[in-house]
């Protein structure tokens, strides 16, 4: 046994092999790149050990020097093309929320992409409205952003000066429907784990008027314009299988008050597929 390292390509854990079963449980990075070797025909005999890190793109492997030398050449840069394209759809809808929770409770007994189907048919009978829809095409290993905002200026704070002249902190910040996400495909070529970070704003940002000084002091003060926003900010991680959708987030949606007596929901869905790779 000996133990050689190697540059890997960011998307190193999207070059799997074909498709062999069904299972979607999560291993660790180190099992995923076994797998894929595996896939490869390259053996690991007792006393083969395995160091991935990941976001240095680098890989140890202990093992013998022939499965080295194979090891080698799967990763030179030549074969870096492999890596399949993933493609995702963050869909948002807005509808009733008995609808909503009936959805729900199907996504427990039912097929994951039964919600999904049932939204859109509602879409076009007109009982279900359209939020938002984001398209973002990346690749295992690589994180990507997709976007459909405005950026607005609002002001974060400010500073009171011992002559009591006051400077206002703005900054710039997006306001619409945003997606990050940072997948990895499995080495059974179609087990997709999504660490996913969506934000939606419910409502446009509303503007106010804030008194720098407090009541109890007795002084009018100046007025400073402040933001109110209404953002859903999410951060979770799942796993999806090629061609699958899955509900992540179901919200009151804030900011409009001619919801707040009615049952109105919003729901959003991560649907999820790999790309064919064209020779």
């Amino acid at each position: 046994m000996e133990t050689r390292s190697f540059n890997v390509p960011p998307d190193f854990l999207s070059l799997g092999g074909q498709p062999s079963d069904a299972e979607g449980l999560k291993k660790p990075w180190s099992d995923r790149v076994r797998d894929i070797l595996e896939a490869q025909g390259i053996a690991f005999p007792e006393g083969s050990r395995i160091i991935y890190i990941r976001g240095g793109n680098r890989l140890w492997v202990t093992q013998t020097p022939d499965n080295l030398d194979l090891i080698e050449a799967f990763t030179a840069p030549c074969c870096w093309g492999q890596a399949k394209s993933l493609a995702f759809n963050l869909h948002l809808f807005q509808a009733d929320g008995s609808l909503i929770r009936d959805l729900l409770r199907q996504a427990v007994d039912e097929s994951s992409d039964a919600p999904l189907k049932q939204l859109l048919e509602g879409v076009g009978a007109g009982t279900v409205l359209p939020v938002s829809t984001l398209r973002l095409i990346t690749k295992g290993g690589q994180r990507a952003t997709s976007e459909q905002v405005q950026e607005y200026l609002h002001n974060t704070g400010f500073i009171i000066e011992s002559d009591e002249t006051t400077e206002v902190l703005s900054e710039m910040r997006p306001v619409g429907t945003r997606m990050e996400l940072d997948p990895t495909m499995g080495a059974d070529g179609y087990t997709i784990d999504v660490n996913l970070w969506p934000e939606h704003h419910t409502a446009a940002p509303l503007r106010r008027e804030e008194n720098l000084l407090s009541a109890e002091s007795g002084k009018a003060g100046k007025l400073i314009p402040l933001t109110d926003f209404y953002a859903e900010m999410i951060q979770t991680s799942l796993t999806l299988f090629d061609g699958t959708s899955r509900i992540i987030a179901v919200w009151k949606p804030s900011g409009k008050p001619e919801f707040e007596e009615k049952d109105i929901l919003h729901i959003a869905i991560l649907e999820a597929g790999v790309m064919p790779v064209h020779e």
